[in-house]
């Protein structure tokens, strides 16, 4: 993605005060969310114009529980598709803007606050807005997801896991980091779901791409699959991938290597990607050591945090 296509949210023109607002479509999809979907529906409320949920199949109060926030709760079968699911609940969209959340995403109250004045700063010429999205818990990772975007553009989803809206250099894209959507799973509905989606994917021959390799490799390394991730890693780096994309899964591929005591593997894998893929050696440390933020630009450690945790020390010993 261009770095040309990007503005902060501070160097736009503020739209004319007297003008009207955006205004906002809110799309999630859900399935046996009931634990979690209450407290994001009651944020969502205070800044979406109008709440679509599409319901896959829950076998829970789901349902209900969305119809205490929204008339516009809609059912469709699960089709192994996130893509097709997202563009399903965008289609349903009336508002200027659409904009996607999960069931476990958190919105505190000052980000509540910030996003009803960002409808304010919204223009017709914007495409789309990236956000802080901070996945809380098992990953815990960082960084900006697009979250909003022009409703002509919304059911633009491709992918059938790990789904995304592709932006290009015609478009007009507002960075906003200041705001944060927390995703705090609370537990996991079907745990081997994106692992079976992919090997769908792979079995009819639509494996292909960086962008899907990097989160197949994350997928094989989380659990263990060690010969097939690193045949994944092999074909990630065959498709002259950007250094963004090889950091990805390098993240995951030499955590997998450092559990499963693969030394000499993991030392290979962080020399290939900071050599020839020209990813920054503090990229992996950072994570390795639980501060994505770093890894990606942002603050660095805890307040009161100092120096490295003894395991850390050990590990960065043995590679």
């Amino acid at each position: 993605m261009p770095d040309t296509v990007f503005k902060m949210l501070n160097d736009t023109i503020c739209a004319d005060q007297t003008q009207t607002p955006a205004t906002l479509s809110v799309c999630l999809i859900v399935k046996d969310e009931e634990r979690v979907l209450g407290r994001c529906l009651s944020a969502a409320v205070q800044f979406a114009d109008e709440l679509i949920i599409l319901d896959t199949g829950s076998r829970d109060r789901s349902r209900e529980i969305a119809g205490e926030y929204t008339d516009l709760v809609f059912s469709e079968p699960w089709q192994n598709s996130f893509a097709r699911a997202r563009n399903y609940a965008a289609s349903k969209a009336h508002c200027d803007f659409v904009m996607w959340l999960d069931a476990d995403d958190v919105m505190y109250p000052e980000e509540i606050r910030k996003l009803i004045d960002l409808k304010k700063r919204l223009t017709p010429q914007t495409d789309g807005v990236f956000m802080t999205y901070h996945n809380f818990g098992f990953l815990s990772d960082m960084g900006l997801r697009d979250r909003i975007h022009r409703r002509a553009l919304a059911c633009r989803w491709q992918g059938d896991v790990h789904e995304a809206i592709t932006i290009d250099d015609s478009m007009n894209i507002i960075l906003c980091p200041e705001i944060t959507i927390l995703h705090k799973k609370e537990y996991v509905n079907e745990p081997n779901r994106n692992m079976r989606i992919f090997d769908d994917v792979r079995s009819a021959g639509r494996l292909s791409g960086a962008y899907m390799l990097s989160y197949y490799c994350r997928e094989l390394a989380l659990r263990d699959y060690r010969d097939r991730a690193l045949e994944a890693w092999r074909a990630l780096l065959a498709t002259n991938p950007s250094a963004q994309r090889v950091q990805y899964a390098m993240v995951f591929m030499t955590k997998m290597l450092l559990r499963l005591k693969a030394y000499d593997e993991c030392r290979q894998l962080i020399s290939t990607s900071v050599e020839q893929y020209h990813v920054p050696r503090s990229a992996f440390f950072c994570y390795l050591w639980g501060w994505p933020q770093r890894a990606w630009g942002m603050p660095e450690k805890p307040k009161g945090s100092t120096g490295l945790p003894q395991p850390c020390r050990l590990t960065l010993r043995r590679i």
